[in-house]
């Protein structure tokens, strides 16, 4: 579905034998899916409703694959007092 809604056709994370022949050696989840856990953490839980990024930068240290568990986790680097704003 993240395929269709995203237009991210790239083969690693529906081809198995593209997957297989890459340096990842199987499918792999797209990186739009991973980041939304940050983005539900974000808008859900801290700060909240409400809440939008002006501004994203992701690092992705592993590949992540189907039937993976994850967690997304943020942590509080700076608060704005004259406006409501808060690094992560």
């Amino acid at each position: 579905m993240f395929t269709e809604i995203s237009g991210d056709r790239n083969p690693l994370h529906y081809d198995h034998a593209a997957a297989k022949a890459s340096r990842f050696g199987e499918i792999v989840v797209q990186g739009g899916i991973t980041s939304a856990i940050l983005n539900a953490v974000v808008a859900e839980r801290l700060p909240g409703p409400g809440t939008v990024f002006l501004q994203v930068s992701w690092a992705f240290k592993a590949p992540v694959r189907p039937g993976d568990t994850i967690t997304g986790r943020v942590e509080v680097t700076a608060t704005r007092k004259d406006k409501p704003i808060t690094d992560f």
